[in-house]
């Protein structure tokens, strides 16, 4: 019974509608590149060599910062998705219909693009990003029984739309070296005119476990420092206490894996001279600061400040110091494809959103509000201890000196902002009012 409704579901007409042809021939492929948990300033020569290079051919944004602090949350932002309300079934379908349409995979189709989802993880890709609504998905679904998207798997499988998607047992690790760089290789070799290739890469996200970017396949056994963290890691509510020279370390290690893939996909474009390609992640890291590690757990700029690199006709190469959100590329993208230049305007306010809390920054000043303020007494999942934060950044970058007692000019503009800024949903921006500090 349950194969027959998926059988039906498959060849019934309830997911996004063709997009009409396109009015005018799209400019080129667009190549956009997501490193999960990726800090900004590991952006160096010495930690990433490669990205480094490439950055200089390119538009480097070094006050970058994404849209949440964990995947769930920024990956439908990145892509202007909304997020996925549901993993029921039909509920999912109807809810997300109309998002889908606005989103940067249906507007990149209706400009005449081919559209790609490529991933070596895609828990996430498949319970957010509509996997069975784009035109062709290469993804490594890992614990794929436990997914609350494996309907729509199943459905993609038996609508012929994804003949390549495959589940293998293990945990979140990648699955081996270079088999989504390889993928989009195949991808590109295979089309037959311009895409959008969204390439979601799992390093350096926790725990680090570099080998499997070295080994052949799953199963092999990581070097004896990742297993020690893996322990770590497992415990749960020590994770706060984890050592942090060691989680450096192998964060180091991820990083250069990382590097290693952007190396292996700039000799995969190389002969793709009219490609805009992007490069940037969905969120950044904790490495044991104020007590926390890993991400999702921290609104202070560790979690939120990310790379961003953009290269390609209509980039100007040079450093970009104006603060920018990755939220903002789809709408550039969509118009780099009509023939503009990829430039984004500084970010005005900046917002970066989350269940637990919000940051707003305007003017050189930034604002860390809690939404739930019973987490501020949980040390090891939590890194703020007040409601309300407030820094000046432009004399203090490392966020120490908390402002918000002084009530200085520049706070009740931002309490405004978190009341009132369409990027926050309506339900944030009700508790930020019914907890306002000031009057």
């Amino acid at each position: 019974a349950l194969w027959a409704a998926l059988g039906a579901l498959a060849f019934t007409d309830l997911g996004p509608q063709a997009a009409p042809a396109p009015d005018v021939k799209p400019r080129g492929d667009v190549v956009y590149v997501i490193l999960d948990s990726l800090r900004g300033d590991r952006l160096t020569p010495v930690h990433m060599p490669a990205l480094s290079a490439w950055a200089e051919t390119g538009n480097r944004y070094a006050d970058a910062h994404s849209p949440s602090i964990s995947t769930r949350y920024s990956l439908p932002r990145m892509l202007a998705l909304p997020e996925a309300p549901s993993p029921l079934l039909r509920g999912r379908w109807a809810a997300t219909r109309e998002g889908w349409s606005a989103g940067l995979p249906a507007r990149a189709r209706a400009a005449g693009l081919r559209t790609h989802l490529i991933s070596d993880y895609a828990s996430n890709a498949l319970a957010n990003l509509e996997a069975y609504a784009w035109d062709h998905v290469t993804t490594q679904p890992t614990r794929a029984l436990l997914l609350p998207a494996l309907p729509m798997a199943l459905i993609a499988i038996l609508r012929g739309g994804d003949d390549r998607l495959r589940a293998v047992r293990g945990s979140k690790a990648p699955f081996n070296h270079g088999s989504a760089v390889d993928d989009l290789a195949a991808a590109m070799a295979e089309a037959d005119g311009p895409g959008l290739y969204v390439l979601h890469l799992a390093v350096p996200h926790a725990p680090y476990n570099q080998p499997p970017y070295r080994v052949e396949g799953p199963g092999v056994d990581p070097l004896p420092e990742t297993r020690a963290l893996n322990e770590q890691l497992r415990l749960g509510p020590t994770r706060g206490a984890l050592d942090p020279p060691l989680r450096s370390r192998l964060y180091g290690q991820a990083v250069g894996a990382a590097d290693a893939e952007v190396a292996r996909l700039r000799r995969v474009l190389a002969d793709r001279p009219g490609a805009l390609i992007i490069v940037t992640a969905d969120h950044g890291e904790s490495l044991g600061a104020r007590g926390v590690a890993g991400h999702g757990r921290s609104l202070f700029a560790d979690g939120h400040h990310v790379p961003l690199v953009l290269i390609g006709p209509g980039v100007a190469p040079g450093k970009i110091d104006a603060p920018v959100s990755n939220a903002q590329l789809p709408d550039r993208i969509l118009a780099w494809l009509s023939g503009a230049d990829l430039q984004l305007a500084p970010a005005d306010p900046l917002v970066v959103w989350h269940p637990r809390g919000s940051m707003v920054q305007r003017d050189g000043w930034r604002l860390i509000w809690t939404q739930d303020a019973r987490q501020l007494t949980r040390p090891d999942a939590w890194a703020h201890r007040q409601q309300h934060q407030l820094f000046e950044i432009g004399s203090d970058a490392a966020e120490a000196h908390d402002r918000i007692s002084e009530a200085p000019p520049a706070l009740a503009p931002l309490l405004d902002v978190l009341e009132s800024a369409p990027a926050l949903p309506a339900a944030t921006r009700a508790a930020a009012k019914a907890s306002r500090p000031i009057r």
